[in-house]
């Protein structure tokens, strides 16, 4: 009588391997959880700046009203910071994306919170640049931008000063 070898694995084995495996991916799923939200986070604080940098550009550029506000369309002002933003040149100096002042720029956010203050009476859902690249209304702006559900302690968190010269000034910060 022959023995026969078989090769495989039993049942068992798979079993102890598959439970090893979930509770690694257990294990590791929060800290992705969190990357994930802190590059959410990072490309909104990119965008924004870069926004800003462009509303204020095509006003030195076209010697024009160079404007950023918040839009929930993207063809209009209107709603909150976090719900997107529009940059556009005002043409007529109306402070209307009128239909001939084509969108530079449209930007929508998703998963992270945009919230603004502004000094001097400001207006927190617009930015205006003038021909020289000044914020033409208002005195600094402050921006708060985070993830939706910032963990305590998570460096999910970044804060923007826009001065009255136009530059914009961010630091990375964690969630309280």
């Amino acid at each position: 009588m022959s023995r026969r070898r078989t090769a495989g694995f039993t049942l068992i084995e798979l079993l102890v391997t598959i439970a090893i495996g979930a509770v690694l991916i257990g294990l590791a799923l929060p800290s992705f959880t969190d990357a994930l939200r802190s590059s959410r986070v990072t490309s909104a604080a990119n965008e924004f700046s870069a926004s800003v940098a462009l509303a204020r550009s095509e006003a030195i550029r076209s010697g024009r009203t160079g404007y950023m506000c918040a839009s929930v369309n993207g063809t209009s002002c209107g709603g909150q910071w976090n719900d997107g933003w529009l940059v556009w040149t005002d043409l007529n100096n109306n402070a209307v994306a009128d239909a001939d002042e084509r969108p530079r720029r449209t930007e929508s956010v998703r998963d992270v919170d945009l919230t603004a203050t502004a000094s001097a009476g400001g207006s927190t859902t617009a930015l205006k640049f003038d021909n020289r690249g000044r914020l033409s209304e208002g005195g600094k702006r402050d921006f708060v931008l985070k993830a939706v559900s910032c963990r305590s302690g998570a460096n999910q968190l970044r804060k923007f000063e826009l001065s009255t010269t136009g530059q914009v000034t961010m630091e990375k910060d964690k969630c309280p």
